[in-house]
């Protein structure tokens, strides 16, 4: 959800002289701290599927990526077939989403719960380059540890009714109103009840499409660490 926070953060972004000095490649380490093993999974922006692996409880697991990938990381405690490896509308989950090394060599990043929420979820850059100071988010670490709010008509259940996760309203109604799309565009959409109770449990994540002031984070790193169950 990032993407149209870039124009105008770019536009201030510091000089390239520490690029040479990073990771060829990106990657993103996945922490399970969970008391529970999770299905992680990975996706690049523009592909509906990716591909997931079993990390188990207090076990880890490192992505790799091409320069420049942008996409998204996600954990689930179940899933089955083709599912383990989507995350988007139909199946939510809560999102660690990064662009690396845009034109100006930043990366940006945020956790977001525009599709919905499942995991507790921490974000932290790894060799981070702090020299700037142009952005008070610059190198944080967003973190979601609170279960929002869950209105009943956005609970999600197995098939044993047990409750696994929260849709966010876009992924339930899948309305422009609730999507920011067609009308409802960057100027026009605002908060929605269901996405002002997700902002209150997490405020450093991303609730709603167009919330970026307070969601986007921006840095230099060789890599970024994604926890899930922090402590």
């Amino acid at each position: 959800m990032f993407v149209s926070a870039l124009t105008g953060l770019a536009a201030g972004a510091p000089s390239a002289h520490h690029l040479n000095a990073r990771a060829p490649n990106p990657y993103i380490v996945v922490q399970n701290d969970c008391n529970y093993k999770l299905i992680v999974g990975e996706s690049q922006n523009g592909d509906l599927y990716g591909s997931s692996v079993d990390v188990e409880a207090g076990g880890k697991h490192t992505f790799t990526f091409d320069p420049n990938w942008k996409g998204r990381v996600w954990g689930r405690r179940s899933c089955s077939g083709k599912e383990c490896n989507f995350a988007g509308l139909w199946a939510p989950a809560t999102l660690a989403e990064v662009l690396f090394k845009d034109h100006a060599g930043d990366d940006y990043y945020d956790i977001s719960l525009v599709d919905g929420y499942n995991e507790p979820m921490k974000m932290e850059p790894i060799n981070p380059d702090k020299t700037s100071k142009q952005d008070f988010r610059r190198c944080g670490q967003p973190t979601c540890v609170n279960a929002p709010d869950c209105a009943e008509e956005l609970q999600m259940k197995d098939k044993n009714g047990k409750f696994i996760g929260c849709q966010s309203a876009c992924s339930k109604f899948r309305t422009p109103e609730y999507c920011c799309t067609g009308k409802f565009d960057e100027n026009t959409c605002k908060a929605s009840k269901y996405a002002e109770s997700f902002t209150k449990a997490c405020p450093d994540a991303y609730s709603f499409a167009y919330d970026d002031a307070t969601s986007t984070y921006l840095c230099r790193a060789d890599g970024y660490k994604v926890t899930f169950c922090p402590k």
